[in-house]
């Protein structure tokens, strides 16, 4: 077993460079009909232990692309999937959207995005992450 004896640090860790440079480098050298998405968030509960929820960051203005709506078909059969759109991802303010499906064959997709929760900066965010772990913050 592998354990890391620093994992209070974690929380310090704004991102991970060899993984941007993974997914830059496989958009780079694999041919383009090799199609990929990548997924923000998991989050996880320990007791009990299990998936709580998928959280994916778009800017205001970013769409869902074909990738991502058969990434989060696939994923919506395991936990709830949430859309976190913001200007400033650093202080907010944060729309939230639950993915309910979509479709991936039309250009641009069509999805369907429901419950809708706004967020006005960080303390307000945790409440509603808080809220969707209890399972109240899914209605």
């Amino acid at each position: 077993m592998i354990t890391n004896d620093d994992s209070s640090n974690q929380r310090n860790f704004k991102g991970s460079a060899s993984r941007d440079i993974f997914k830059w480098a496989h958009k780079q050298f694999l041919p383009s009909n090799q199609y990929a998405c990548d997924l923000d968030f998991v989050l996880v509960s320990k007791y009990p232990p299990g998936i709580a929820a998928f959280l994916d960051f778009k800017k205001p203005n970013d769409y869902i692309t074909f990738s991502e709506v058969l990434a989060y078909n696939a994923l919506i059969k395991i936990a709830p999937l949430y859309i976190v759109k913001a200007v400033n991802p650093e202080i907010g303010p944060f729309e939230i959207s639950q993915y309910q499906g979509g479709d991936w064959r039309p250009e641009p997709p069509v999805v369907e995005l429901v419950n809708e929760f706004y967020c006005k900066d960080w303390a307000e965010f945790a409440q509603w992450e808080a809220r969707l772990r209890s399972g109240k913050g899914r209605e």
